[in-house]
């Protein structure tokens, strides 16, 4: 699930989780470079159809991480991913690995806008 408060970075902690160079805004192959072969299949389940519900959230992260994502730990179980020169918020799940269909599309939608596709 996303929340919907946009966060500006000076709200984020200073420890950040994992950093990872940001990649160039550019041609969806830039992407792609820096993606291992779990990267990609997690990539495309994310835009798979129909929404699966069986993609882990471990997964999803490391992908943002692949991208250049940097990811940091909020209160609540949220998780801030700074990518594409913006803070998205998501709910990382519990007790369950899997990440829900609504986070999915969500997910899947804030990469298709960024030019970001399997």
């Amino acid at each position: 699930m996303i929340d919907f408060i946009r966060p500006t970075l000076s709200d984020l902690p200073a420890h950040p989780v994992e950093i990872a160079p940001p990649l160039p805004h550019g041609t969806i192959n830039q992407y792609h470079a820096h993606m291992n072969r779990r990267h990609r299949a997690t990539l495309e389940a994310i835009f798979a159809r129909p929404v699966p519900s069986t993609i882990r959230w471990s997964d999803i992260e490391s992908l943002f991480v692949a991208l250049g994502a940097e990811v940091r730990e909020r209160a609540s179980s949220r998780v801030a991913v700074v990518l594409f020169g913006q803070v998205q918020v998501f709910h990382r799940p519990h007790p369950r690995p899997e990440t829900d269909k609504g986070a999915v599309v969500a997910i899947r939608r804030w990469l298709d806008s960024n030019g970001v596709k399997p």
